[in-house]
């Protein structure tokens, strides 16, 4: 870049916000709705998406910055900067981009059901299978008024990769656990973190708790790699499709195309081994 003040890669921030919009897309498309259905809803999530990819460029930027400094103090040679940052640009933009793509698509999801859902009662359910966390199975079928404040802060997606939903209620359905009894399930994941949130409410997927927002108030935060799942970067040895190799070993899908088609996409979807 020419201007050393300038730290935001545009290219980069507006391919990153194009995933995202598609993912978003996508994902009122596999309900049956479409982008004309939902203008309004569209508008304000794609706002989000912009304001997280430029802080996710800026996040990488800034990284990229501090890395030219080796342990020593001193600024690194072409050779070791390029290595020490080889495996980082493929975590930011593809590992940690097919994972926000798909919570930004199951948010779209969650935002379209908060609007039309007109039944009195909400019920969280899971998928039902054996890759559901226990902190979820323990949630399936609770139920509520549609008015109870709990759907403010228990909305799905609950953490990366979630697959729950929530879904029109009947007060018959069997699940005695009371409000706040099913917020301390969860509690300890999603406090203080982007998933304490209903996006139907708030129009917003990436909120201000997200790691990239507080890189981009200028404050000074650790990047965690754990907040995608992912080891420490230096635990990842750098060499050609190691990020690929690494997930492939474990059996999970290295990324969904989210420009395909619904029934592709809730495929690819379906083949991550480490789901919620």
């Amino acid at each position: 870049m020419n201007n050393p003040e300038v730290l935001i890669n545009a290219d980069l921030h507006l391919k990153t916000a194009e995933t995202l919009i598609n993912a978003i897309s996508a994902g009122l498309v596999s309900i049956g709705s479409s982008d004309n259905d939902n203008k309004v809803l569209l508008e304000k999530l794609k706002q989000n998406i912009y304001h997280f990819s430029a802080a996710k460029s800026l996040t990488q930027m800034q990284y990229y910055r501090d890395a030219m400094v080796g342990d020593n103090g001193k600024i690194l040679g072409t050779a070791s900067f390029i290595k020490k940052i080889a495996d980082t640009g493929e975590i930011f933009n593809r590992t940690h981009l097919a994972t926000e793509a798909d919570s930004a698509h199951m948010s779209a999801i969650a935002a379209y059901n908060w609007e039309n859902i007109d039944s009195e009662y909400i019920e969280f359910s899971t998928v039902g299978d054996s890759r559901v966390s226990p902190e979820h199975r323990l949630l399936d079928k609770f139920t509520a008024l549609k008015t109870d404040p709990i759907w403010k802060r228990l909305w799905a997606p609950l953490r990366w990769n979630c697959r729950c939903r929530n879904i029109p209620g009947k007060s018959t359905t069997q699940n005695n656990l009371t409000s706040d009894e099913a917020y301390n399930v969860v509690r300890a994941q999603i406090k203080d973190t982007i998933f304490e949130n209903n996006v139907g409410i708030t129009k917003v997927i990436f909120n201000d708790k997200h790691p990239y927002f507080i890189n981009s108030d200028g404050k000074e935060v650790k990047m965690s790699w754990q907040h995608y799942g992912l080891p420490n970067l230096d635990k990842i040895k750098t060499y050609d499709d190691y990020s690929e190799k690494w997930m492939d070993a474990k059996g999970v899908i290295t990324t969904v195309d989210f420009t395909a088609d619904a029934k592709t996409i809730d495929k690819q979807r379906k083949g991550i081994l480490i789901d919620r």
